[in-house]
C-alpha cells in the first residue's frame, strides 16, 4: 500500500476541462452488432442481438427466402405458433441461437454458389409488408469469411 501512496504523491494534478466523455457505441462493435445481420454456414443459420431487438425480443419467427434476390426475410412468429422457429435460448440472457439447418442451409448454398469453407454474413434492414413489421438480410454483396 504504501507504494501505491507514493505513486499518487507523484502524480500530475490535471484539469478535465476541454475532454468529452466517449460513448461505448463508437467501441468495436461495428456493424455486427450495432446492426442487425444474419450468418450463414453451410449447415447453420443464425442472427445477431440486433435482429433480436429490432424484432421486439420475440421468441419465434417464420423464415422466407428470395432465391432470385438472394435475400431472406424474417416475420415475428406468434409463440404458439406450430410452424414458428424458436430462434433463442437461454433463460436469464435470452439471446437469439445459431440454428443447425443442414437441408436448407445446404441448398441456399448451392442455389446461391457459395463456397462451403466460409461462413457468410448479410446486413439486415427493417422492413414492412402486409402491415407486419420484418427484417429484410440482403446476401448479393455479403461478407465472406474462411473458416
Amino acid at each position: 500500500m504504501a507504494g501505491r501512496a507514493q505513486q499518487q504523491q507523484d502524480l500530475k494534478e490535471i484539469t478535465l476541462e476541454g475532454f468529452e466523455p466517449v460513448t461505448a457505441d463508437l467501441f468495436a462493435q461495428g456493424p455486427r452488432r450495432s446492426k442487425a445481420n444474419c450468418t450463414l454456414w453451410h449447415r447453420h443459420i443464425s442472427f445477431n442481438e440486433k435482429a433480436f431487438e429490432m424484432l421486439n425480443r420475440c421468441e419465434k419467427i417464420s423464415i422466407s427466402i428470395n432465391w432470385k434476390r438472394r435475400c431472406i426475410l424474417i416475420t415475428p412468429a406468434a409463440s404458439n405458433d406450430r410452424n414458428g422457429i424458436a430462434w433463442v435460448s437461454g433463460e436469464k440472457r435470452v439471446k437469439p441461437r445459431r440454428m443447425a439447418c443442414k437441408e436448407l442451409a445446404g441448398e441456399i448454398f448451392e442455389k446461391w454458389g457459395l463456397d462451403a469453407d466460409c461462413r457468410y454474413v448479410g446486413p439486415g434492414t427493417l422492413v414492412c409488408a402486409e402491415r407486419k413489421v420484418m427484417l429484410l438480410f440482403d446476401f448479393t454483396g455479403a461478407k465472406s469469411y474462411r473458416l
